[in-house]
C-alpha cells in the first residue's frame, strides 16, 4: 500500500482520534522522507536529555522515540494498546521531583493549556531535570502553509485554545504556541519558572512538507534525500526567517 492510501485513511478517520493516530503510526514508516525527518529529531533530543532513567514522553501515539531513548515511558491522552501509560498532560501520575526528562514531538501546539503543562512538568521534575521538546514554528516563510494550508488552527494572537466540544486531542490546536512562548523577542521567562530555557534552535525550512507531514503524499523520491539534507543545511544562516519547526530545551532550575 502505498503512503497516500494511508494519508486519505487518516482524513476519513479525523473524527475517531484513536483510529486515525494507529493510522499515522502506519503511515510514519511508509513515508522514508518522513520517518528520516522524524529520527533528526529524536536523536537530537535524546542527545540533550539530562542523565539518567526516568523519562517520559507525552502525546506518543506515533512516535517512534523509545527506539532512541532507553527507559522511556510512553504516555498520550487516548488509551492506546502500544503505550504505557494514558494520562493528562496537566494531572501526572508522578510524585514531585521524579522524572529526570519529558519528551514532546509535535505535542506542544495541541495543548490548550501550554503554561499549565509546564507548571506541572516542573513539579514532577528533578532539579536540572528537562523538557525537551520539537514543535512548529511561525517564521516569514512558514506563515503561509502553518496559516492557509495546514488542517490545524494556527493564531499568533493567542496562546493555547478553547478545545472543540467534544475535544479531539488530534484535530484541536494551536500551531503558533511554540512561537508565542519562546520565539525571538520573546519574554516567558516569569512565566516558566522556575524552568529555564537552555536551548533554542531553529530546524526544518522545508524537509517536512517534502515529506508531505500525515496529511499529503510524499512530494519527491526518497532519492532526494541527500539533496533535502544539503540544502537545509546550506540554507541555514537564515533559519529564523525560513524554519517551519524549532527545537527547545528547559532545564528545571535549582531554587535560589
Amino acid at each position: 500500500m502505498n503512503s497516500a492510501f494511508f494519508v486519505e485513511r487518516i482524513r476519513n478517520r479525523w473524527a475517531e482520534p484513536v483510529g486515525a493516530t494507529e493510522e499515522m503510526a502506519r503511515t510514519l514508516k511508509a513515508k522514508p522522507l518522513l520517518l528520516e525527518w522524524y529520527r533528526g529529531i529524536y536523536r537530537f533530543l535524546a542527545d540533550r536529555r539530562a542523565p539518567g532513567q526516568r523519562n517520559l514522553e507525552i502525546g506518543s501515539g506515533s512516535s517512534l522515540l523509545h527506539e532512541h531513548v532507553p527507559d522511556l515511558t510512553t504516555s498520550n491522552i487516548l488509551d492506546l494498546d502500544n503505550i504505557d501509560l494514558a494520562c493528562s498532560a496537566y494531572e501526572l501520575p508522578f510524585h514531585d521531583r521524579v522524572l529526570d526528562n519529558i519528551f514532546l514531538i509535535s505535542v506542544l501546539h495541541h495543548l490548550a493549556d501550554p503554561l499549565g503543562f509546564l507548571k506541572e512538568a516542573s513539579r514532577v521534575l528533578r532539579i536540572e531535570g528537562r523538557v525537551l521538546i520539537s514543535d512548529p514554528y511561525v517564521s516569514a516563510l512558514s506563515w503561509v502553509p502553518w496559516m492557509k494550508l495546514h488542517p490545524e488552527y494556527c493564531d499568533l494572537s493567542q496562546l493555547g485554545f478553547e478545545p472543540s466540544n467534544p475535544p479531539n486531542p488530534l484535530a484541536d490546536a494551536n500551531s503558533a504556541n511554540l512561537t508565542i512562548l519562546f520565539g525571538p523577542g520573546t519574554r516567558s521567562e516569569d512565566q516558566i519558572t522556575p524552568l529555564v530555557l537552555d536551548t533554542f534552535r531553529f530546524h526544518s525550512k522545508f524537509h517536512y512538507w517534502l515529506a508531505g507531514g500525515y496529511n499529503f503524499p510524499q512530494f519527491l523520491p526518497t532519492r532526494w534525500l541527500p539533496a533535502i539534507v544539503a540544502a537545509e543545511r546550506l540554507l541555514s544562516p537564515f533559519d529564523r526567517f525560513l524554519a517551519s519547526f524549532a527545537f527547545v530545551v528547559l532545564r528545571k532550575a535549582a531554587p535560589k
